[in-house]
């Protein structure tokens, strides 16, 4: 049920991110990158789709936190998510 959830969750920031993407199943997330600069971080990964409305076969996701939160209420739920799953 949580990783479901997860897929979902992961699925809606990233309609969110691609003007024009109606619905997206992600194959594989690779890590690229993590940025600070001052109070802000950018966690960057590289992501292989399943076949999608657009035709796209990968694309960048990115996740933005100032001061440890996302102006994305989605990316937020994931994050959470992902915390309480390793807490348990």
């Amino acid at each position: 049920y949580l990783q479901e959830t997860y897929r979902a969750f992961l699925n809606i920031v990233l309609t969110n991110q691609i003007e024009g993407l109606s619905y997206a199943q992600i194959k594989r997330m690779k890590l690229d990158k993590v940025t600070k600069i001052g109070n802000t971080i950018i966690i960057t990964y590289k992501i292989d789709l399943e076949p999608n409305n657009l035709g796209l076969k990968n694309a960048p996701l990115t996740f933005r936190f100032v001061d440890g939160v996302s102006d994305d209420k989605s990316t937020n739920e994931v994050f959470c998510m992902v915390c309480r799953y390793i807490n348990e």
